[in-house]
């Protein structure tokens, strides 16, 4: 009986501080799991954030590729342009000088015949005078009609060609125009997917972060599981314990109730044997002692009668003290 104080301080210091313990632990608990809950959402807005702008990247991208094929089809189409207009200027340069060979060849001949026809007109004016006359006339015409004539297709060709070559230098300069717009959007949407793919880079990062601190939180979480489930089974031990500790209180009450009811009825009986032995005592010296005086028989009878008080008084007291320390011993086992 002597060890059962200290293991009621020992429960009662840890029943004290167990449900503390508890209550921190379910604390932390709810924290870090409503923590995780809100870092799940957060991830998860983020990862949609994510996918929107990898969305996003794909369709620039697909953009890109579309304007970069476009370009590539524009930059053929204008090499073939170049490749025409070159074309169209050898040819220029060839009919130009075919009309300039033509010119010179048709002066020359046309020299040759006014000198030829002068010649012959000269020598039949001297025999026939008016065929003179008209032979220039007829000469004359056909100069002039020929060169009309080649003055009018040579007009007609160059101004196929200006407008030919019109054309040429329009489409070219539509194509370079598109050609500067296309490069202008295309450095306008690399402008735009740079920004976009830092964007997306630096959500990577904070997903990366966030991801970092979820699993961090899981560790923590898992640790606290685990301190909670070492709580549960401190607490089932300490259950135990106090059950065992409750049934010996059950016990040494039983005890001390038969502890008080015996030791009543032992004060009981020795209070009556007392008062008979000091009856029959008494009676003895009494039919002893009858031929003495009064006075030392009563002194006798207050001397036994003192020692038979102080006898019956220390063993009042005793057995009020031990009823005390079992009452107070009752009373702190029902506290705890």
């Amino acid at each position: 009986m002597r060890h059962h104080p200290e293991l009621k301080i020992v429960y009662r210091s840890k029943s004290i501080a167990h449900p503390l313990h508890n209550h921190h632990t379910r604390h932390t608990l709810a924290v870090a799991t409503s923590t995780k809950e809100e870092a799940e959402r957060f991830l998860g807005k983020e990862k949609q954030r994510g996918e929107i702008l990898r969305e996003c990247c794909v369709q620039q991208e697909k953009a890109l590729r579309a304007t970069l094929s476009m370009l590539h089809s524009a930059g053929s189409n204008l090499t073939d342009v170049r490749g025409f207009l070159i074309q169209l200027m050898g040819a220029w340069q060839a009919f130009k000088s075919q009309i300039m060979q033509r010119s010179t060849q048709v002066y020359s001949e046309g020299s040759g015949l006014r000198q030829g026809g002068w010649r012959g007109c000269l020598r039949s004016h001297a025999t026939h005078p008016d065929m003179w006359t008209y032979a220039t006339g007829r000469i004359s015409l056909k100069a002039t009609l020929h060169d009309e004539v080649c003055v009018e297709e040579e007009e007609e060709a160059v101004d196929v060609l200006k407008e030919k070559r019109k054309q040429s230098e329009e489409q070219l300069s539509q194509q370079e125009d598109s050609e500067r717009e296309h490069r202008g959007i295309i450095l306008r949407l690399k402008g735009e997917l740079q920004v976009k793919h830092e964007k997306w880079l630096a959500c990577q990062r904070r997903c990366d972060t966030i991801q970092e601190q979820l699993s961090s939180w899981q560790r923590r979480e898992e640790q606290t599981s685990r301190k909670h489930c070492t709580a549960e089974e401190e607490v089932t031990r300490l259950r135990e314990a106090l059950e065992k500790v409750q049934k010996e209180t059950r016990e040494l009450r039983r005890e001390r109730d038969v502890l008080i009811e015996s030791h009543g009825k032992a004060l009981t009986k020795m209070e009556e044997d007392c008062r008979q032995e000091m009856a029959s005592k008494l009676a003895a010296t009494l039919d002893e002692q009858r031929t003495q005086s009064a006075l030392h028989l009563r002194k006798q009878m207050e001397k036994f009668r003192r020692e038979v008080e102080l006898e019956l008084t220390i063993d009042r007291e005793k057995n009020q003290l031990l009823l005390l320390q079992y009452q107070r011993d009752g009373a702190q086992l029902q506290q705890k």
